[in-house]
């Protein structure tokens, strides 16, 4: 009897073992830990494959979270839907800023439940913060249709 093992992880390693050994070593070698030649290198690339003038490297996605609701001017006072079954981090990014997260259950597919969204904006909504969870993207059409009637995004 077989078992599907989700975590392993060693299976994508083996594939590329040569090259991320040697990148590994490479960096090891540089002396740049973080920030360096490296992660100037990712955010040009990066920039570039996504169409971006620019792109940021932070140490993790909740850095990437907070970071964004403050450039967006999100915080007391304000509201951020968000689905209630999402990780920690994706409320933290709303409560550093002293944002408020408004909770929406998830859909089938463990993703924001598109269809629940609107009851829970008021006036202080401020943003809706998509979270694909489990490899399943997140029906986008109807959510996008939402924020661009309540945030006037064209």
């Amino acid at each position: 009897m077989n078992k599907i093992m989700p975590n392993r992880l060693d299976r994508g390693f083996y594939l590329y073992q040569e090259e991320f050994e040697q990148k590994a070593l490479e960096v090891l070698r540089s002396g740049w830990y973080i920030l360096g030649g490296e992660l100037s290198a990712f955010e040009r690339e990066f920039a570039s494959f996504t169409g971006a003038k620019y792109c940021v490297g932070l140490a993790s996605g909740l850095d990437a979270l907070w970071i964004a609701f403050r450039v967006l001017g999100i915080g007391k006072g304000d509201e951020v839907i968000v689905q209630g079954n999402t990780y920690i981090a994706s409320v933290m990014g709303i409560t550093i800023n002293g944002a408020t997260p408004v909770f929406v259950e998830p859909d089938e597919y463990f993703n924001i439940d598109a269809a629940r969204i609107e009851e829970k904006i008021t006036e202080r909504t401020k943003a809706i913060l998509v979270v694909h969870l489990y490899g399943q993207a997140s029906n986008m059409a109807p959510i996008m249709e939402i924020a661009r009637r309540l945030f006037m995004i064209h």
